[in-house]
């Protein structure tokens, strides 16, 4: 499949999808159809959609660059998604079992950021 389309195949069905659930979500929510309702669910479930299928239907053998700061990123962003999990659970725990506030979700994801580039700065310095 070419690269074009599989952007269309991906646009349209992110299109599909997302009407469908517009139209539900107008119907359900007002009895009716609404416009407002319908795009911003259909915007809202069309975009990730297209995106999830694009990833799905790409595979790393379309001549893909294939270097070393790639495998670098790779390697920081697993060990990155672990930490957050880690983090995100225990800060959780914590705050529920010390009856604290939960913090926003900005915490995360400034930790996830620290995070990334620490290590893939280690992982530079180590390998180069």
């Amino acid at each position: 499949m070419s690269r074009t389309t599989r952007w269309l195949a991906a646009l349209g069905a992110g299109a599909a999808v997302g009407a469908v659930t517009g139209g539900i979500a107008s119907w359900s929510r007002t009895g009716g159809w609404e416009w407002v309702t319908v795009l911003v669910f259909g915007l809202a479930t069309a975009l990730p959609v297209a995106a999830i299928m694009l990833a799905w239907w790409s595979s790393d053998d379309d001549g893909g660059e294939d270097s070393i700061e790639l495998d670098w990123m790779r390697r920081a962003h697993s060990g990155t998604f672990l930490d957050i999990l880690v983090f995100a659970g225990s800060l959780t725990f914590l705050c529920t079992v010390l009856d604290l506030p939960l913090p926003r979700i900005d915490t995360v994801l400034w930790f996830a950021m620290l995070d990334a580039a620490l290590r893939m700065m280690l992982l530079r310095r180590r390998e180069a």
